[in-house]
């Protein structure tokens, strides 16, 4: 009995070992395919059903792929595999039997279609150490311009050290709805529990075939910093469809938004433009832009910033962003007699896989760096921190 349960547990292990690596060279694969890179894609593709037959997605997109490079015959044959498995759902079994008559009709948005009928969940835990958890300023006095003359006043408040905690989960249901969660916490005295709740899904009554208005979605979030401050909003999304993506454009996203901030009485509405960059050396990134229009208040302002990751090595991944902002009105008339405030902020992060299976997730640790420049030194801050996360994805 020892020696059989021996010989089952080495074969789970050599299953989820298999099933990683698809997974990866999948990955890699949508990535060739991104870039056009057709050959390597296939390969790929071909890589992971190697590893692990049953792999859905890889016998799909390389379906995809072969009925693209004029070989339908090819296609067919993958297609009437996934249709001859048992396990597939039947809202997807209908788009392969339409795509089994003609394997090059409309095959992104069925592929589509396909892609949002698999549920995906994703939770994470992390626990961690930082230098400013509450973002506070790293100023030790403020200089208030009133009309007698400057005056010096010394900051009360100051940086505190203290451990965060975060867990998070993420889940997406057949129709196409969304749910992200999150929630924080700190042991610095003045820390209040935080979180942040969005739900997004696709318009109802909108067909999949309406090119105009089946990329639109809903949003609505909540949130809760560790300082106390909160804010809600509404959202209008409009996202590239998957087809446009296929055929060689960059993902593409618009959003329209309805903001509120409770505790500050902050009110107004926000249009935002995010844009996939075309990847340079192996850096997937992306940029966006963001006017912002406070009803009331306090001041407008322009928003910009650029994020990238990089996989420098099987186990190790660079991420970093860029996020400046200019206000289109004066912020206090007692900082600076009324000036714009101005700010940059920077972040940089390393992380390394530790464990590569730990309860089915991964375990890995982070250290990182952030840091805010500001004309308004109230603005001035920065973090610096560690944290380890363990993550675990359900298909």
């Amino acid at each position: 009995m020892v020696e059989v349960a021996l010989a089952q547990s080495s074969a789970d292990k050599a299953l989820a070992a298999a099933r990683r690596e698809a997974d990866l060279a999948y990955t890699q694969a949508l990535e060739a395919l991104h870039d056009k890179r057709w050959l390597e894609a296939e390969l790929l593709l071909e890589r992971a059903l190697m590893f692990y037959p049953a792999h859905a997605e890889a016998m799909l997109q390389l379906a995809l792929l072969l009925a693209e490079r004029d070989r339908p015959e090819s296609a067919r044959a993958l297609i009437q595999a996934l249709l001859d498995d048992p396990e597939t759902p039947s809202a997807q079994r209908q788009k392969l039997q339409a795509l089994l008559r003609d394997p090059r009709d409309d095959m992104a948005a069925a592929e589509a279609a396909a892609r949002a009928a698999v549920p995906r969940t994703l939770v994470s835990t992390s626990v961690g150490y930082s230098t400013n958890p509450l973002v506070a300023s790293s100023a030790r006095e403020m200089v208030l311009t009133l009309p007698q003359g400057n005056i010096t006043v010394p900051l009360l408040s100051q940086a505190q050290r203290g451990t965060l905690t975060q867990a998070q989960l993420y889940h997406r249901w057949d129709s196409g709805l969304e749910l992200q969660a999150t929630a924080q916490s700190s042991d610095v005295d003045t820390a209040t529990s935080a979180g942040r709740i969005a739900v997004v899904g696709p318009l109802p009554g909108v067909p999949a075939a309406n090119r105009l208005l089946a990329p639109l979605r809903w949003g609505l979030s909540a949130q809760r910093t560790l300082d106390g401050a909160r804010r809600q909003v509404a959202s209008l999304l409009w996202q590239r469809p998957w087809r446009e993506v296929h055929e060689g454009n960059l993902p593409l996203l618009y959003s329209l938004n309805a903001f509120d901030e409770p505790v500050t009485g902050r009110q107004g509405w926000s249009a935002r433009v995010q844009q996939s960059l075309p990847n340079l050396l192996e850096l997937g990134h992306l940029g966006w832009a963001e006017y912002e229009h406070a009803t009331r208040g306090g001041p407008s302002a322009w928003r910009a910033g650029w994020q990238a990751q990089w996989q420098f090595a099987p186990e190790w991944l660079l991420q970093g962003y860029l996020y400046a902002q200019i206000d289109t009105s004066g912020y206090s008339a007692l900082l600076k007699n009324n000036a714009y405030r101005r700010f940059l902020t920077a972040n940089l992060s390393v992380e390394r896989q530790i464990v590569p299976d730990l309860w089915g997730g991964q375990l890995s640790a982070q250290a990182y760096w952030t840091q805010r420049w500001s004309n308004l030194s109230l603005f001035n801050w920065s973090d610096k921190g560690i944290a380890f996360y363990w993550r675990r994805q359900w298909r």
